[in-house]
């Protein structure tokens, strides 16, 4: 009894894998994208020349997003863009805490693959966007209101020019913190003005929408906004000459990352 049992056994299994087989041959299958031809090259000519540019907006709720049905008028501008735009509702970071979750989005690898927590850089050799797009002939900029989504944290040293803080204080104006929004759109529109004929890839890391706003200019308790301070100016340029292009943290000889913070090229006007 227990050998015809296990034939049944047998004759189903390969009764249900022929069957497989002829529904899965039988079923149609998308066409693999190949290095040229038909949608590929129409793709490639409609993005030939184009710029490529990311805003993270750290710590951001989606559901206090106005194009994700919150009701209040806390994203106008984003509501605006979103009617030309296409938007992903899955996506997802794939860490809690900036430092890892910025490694995620810049080496597409997960968390225990890049392992850049904590004080630990991205491993040497680790390839990432930003120096993929270098190699395409973009000419690359970080700026970054959270400094743990910079160089000073072993993030973004593939980057030809990077602006962030503390570096982006020399931009604010009087009564403005140097991690306000307004103060990296201000160091990106000066790097726009140097680079007008590059093709690049900006990657723009604004700071939390949570942070105290009593320092912006013409809000309660602020000074009166007076524009771009000379003393700025003048600590910019002077600053300017000793910064080099960031390079990854030196290691000490047993193995441990140093905390001592790389330099970054901070342009005259700098951050796209």
């Amino acid at each position: 009894m227990h050998g015809s049992t296990r034939i049944w056994w047998l004759l189903l299994c390969a009764i249900a894998l022929a069957a497989y087989g002829v529904i899965h041959l039988r079923s149609p299958r998308p066409a693999p994208l190949t290095p040229g031809g038909g949608p590929v090259d129409a793709l490639r000519t409609s993005v030939k020349g184009a710029n490529v540019i990311i805003v993270v907006m750290d710590a951001t709720r989606a559901d206090h997003v106005g194009y994700h049905g919150y009701p209040r008028e806390t994203t106008p501008n984003l509501n605006a863009l979103s009617k030309q735009s296409v938007a992903f509702e899955r996506h997802f970071s794939q860490s809690a805490e900036t430092k890892s979750s910025t490694a995620c989005l810049l080496t597409s690898q997960y968390c225990d693959t890049n392992l850049a927590d904590g004080p630990r850089p991205l491993l040497p050799g680790t390839f990432t966007m930003e120096a993929g797009l270098q190699k395409a002939g973009l000419h690359t900029l970080l700026i970054s209101s959270n400094i743990k989504a910079s160089p000073f944290y072993g993030l973004g040293v593939d980057f030809q020019d990077a602006n962030f803080d503390p570096q982006l204080g020399v931009l604010a104006t009087q009564g403005e913190k140097q991690y306000l929004p307004t103060v990296a759109l201000r160091a990106f529109s000066n790097w726009l003005e140097d680079h007008s004929n590059d093709r690049f890839f900006a990657y723009l890391h604004l700071a939390r929408p949570t942070i105290p706003t009593s320092s912006l200019p013409g809000s309660p308790g602020s000074s009166p906004a007076s524009g771009r301070s000379a003393s700025s100016l003048e600590a910019y340029h002077t600053l300017r000459p000793s910064l080099r292009r960031s390079q990854p943290r030196p290691r000490s000889p047993s193995g441990s990352t140093s905390m001592t913070p790389t330099s970054a090229t901070a342009t005259g006007r700098s951050a796209s």
